[in-house]
């Protein structure tokens, strides 16, 4: 008996049925792209910050002081033994 009541209140509003198919639809839709969205911006800003690597750029101590603005400046002394004096 519920199946007949539902069947007939479908052929009866037609137009209500479409309205209310065609609005689910577009609600799954737009589900399925923000989901699709969200999930290949994490993707992509996870690949992005995989790849960064550090640059590391050595500079002598009589160098131009401008060039120590360029960027974050990291002060780095060399490994290298020192000389002796002539």
């Amino acid at each position: 008996m519920m199946g007949q009541f539902v069947w007939r209140n479908l052929f009866h509003r037609p137009i209500r049925t479409l309205i209310g198919v065609m609005a689910v639809a577009v609600e799954v839709a737009l589900v399925v792209l923000i989901v699709g969205l969200t999930s290949g911006l994490l993707q992509e800003t996870a690949k992005r910050i995989e790849g960064i690597g550090a640059d590391v750029m050595l500079q002598s101590p009589s160098a131009q002081i401008f060039l120590a603005f360029s960027g974050s400046p990291m002060p780095i002394r060399s490994s290298s033994p020192k000389r002796p004096p002539q």
